[in-house]
């Protein structure tokens, strides 16, 4: 194949590769755009880097999503909760300074995953703190934080293992969609402070969390829930 037949086959994919991402288009269509493209790029073995949409288009299709925190007191446990999952989930989350208020930024169907995950989580985390009925906000930050900590290990665990079979095509868009993301919190926020915490936790209340996160359910019901 001539390089001018290439550019114009990369041209095409790049195209559908955009109706595929467009709001107006529905689902039965984007899926149809969607195996065009695959099909294309198998045929005449076009890599997913070489169809690279620049940043400031694929950026339009990135989405933001506000959500409260349940949790009183200390952000610590549930902010790390809504880091490692927004990750996880191909997102990110910033947390607006001086309130219990997070902000994911993601593709739609990546916020959906994450914001559903999150609540779910800080509300089982939640609910079996309180259960625990500590005595101090730090034993209750402590117990709650090494909690997240172990469904952090066992959730990373999964995903790991789903990466060892992800075709390289697959992990060029991962890697273009985290730039996407990057450039659409610059450009709503300019620079984003990280923010860094020297709390000590309380060793047998975070041991106590940490041995009880191995009993939540990181199941796919989750995911069943969030796509009905």
């Amino acid at each position: 194949m001539t390089e001018d037949r290439r550019m114009k086959m990369v041209d095409i994919i790049r195209k559908l590769m955009l109706k595929a991402m467009d709001n107006s288009t529905t689902k039965a269509e984007s899926n149809t755009f969607k195996e065009k493209a695959a099909d294309l790029m198998a045929k005449y073995q076009i890599s997913m880097s070489e169809t690279t949409i620049k940043e400031d288009v694929v950026e339009d299709g990135v989405d933001s999503n506000t959500v409260d925190a349940v949790t009183e007191g200390r952000m610590r446990w549930a902010f790390y909760l809504a880091q490692f999952i927004a990750g996880i989930f191909e997102c990110k989350a910033l947390r607006h300074t001086g309130t219990h208020t997070l902000r994911f930024f993601g593709f739609p169907d990546d916020l959906k995953t994450t914001t559903y995950f999150f609540n779910y989580l800080q509300i089982e985390i939640s609910q079996r703190t309180r259960r625990q009925n500590w005595s101090t906000k730090k034993e209750e930050d402590s117990y709650a934080f090494g909690m997240s900590q172990r469904v952090y290990l066992r959730m990373m665990e999964v995903y790991e293992r789903v990466q060892e079979i992800v075709p390289s095509e697959c992990r060029d868009l991962i890697v273009l969609k985290d730039k996407a993301v990057d450039s659409k919190i610059k450009s709503t926020f300019g620079k984003v402070r990280n923010s860094k915490t020297t709390a000590k936790d309380d060793p047998t209340a975070y041991r106590a969390g940490y041995k009880d996160g191995a009993n939540i359910d990181i199941g796919d019901h989750s995911k069943r829930k969030v796509n009905n």
